[in-house]
């Protein structure tokens, strides 16, 4: 499946119960490889609070997690979206700095392919980008349109897959 995807031969992945799981396993994965400390031993409390930030087109179990893992509410930065309900990813630097000046650190970005509300797919390559600008997780949560890494027709919606760090399909 990671060949599929695009992803190099060194990928690796793990089966979960579902989608919902699959993405908190991909955020305490971008939680362990960020925070610059062993969260495990340490733990986060003398640390800024850690932040992700998400589509407001996000499925629920997104903010779940992020909850699960300590962070309440605090820890999810809302990005605006456009007119088609993907990411703005003019808006994606703003949200950052917004979410930097509030004190928070972001660790990660959870994008969508596609929404389970919506059937939008964020643009990947761009969000791709920042993540990498920014040395931010990528995650992309593809458990409800992922399947179209599979089709030649639609395989276009999923460009920019391959870049992330964690997928859920």
């Amino acid at each position: 499946l990671a060949g599929r995807l695009g992803m190099d031969e060194k990928s690796g992945g793990i089966l979960t119960s579902g989608g919902s799981i699959g993405n908190l396993t991909g955020l305490l994965a971008a939680r362990q490889n960020k925070t610059g400390y062993d969260i495990w031993q340490e733990g986060g409390w003398d640390h800024r609070p850690l932040a992700v930030m998400v589509s407001s087109e996000s499925h629920y179990s997104i903010a779940r997690a992020v909850k699960i893992m300590g962070w309440g509410e605090y820890g999810i930065v809302k990005i605006p979206v456009n007119e088609r309900l993907e990411i703005d990813a003019d808006r994606l630097k703003e949200s950052y700095c917004q979410a930097i000046e509030q004190g928070k650190q972001v660790i990660a970005v959870a994008a969508n392919a596609c929404s389970t509300s919506t059937g939008s797919y964020d643009p990947l390559e761009e969000v791709a980008a920042f993540c990498q600008q920014n040395n931010l997780w990528l995650h992309v949560d593809a458990a409800h349109g992922g399947g179209a890494v599979l089709s030649s027709k639609y395989k276009h919606l999923v460009k920019g897959i391959q870049k992330a760090d964690s997928v859920v399909i």
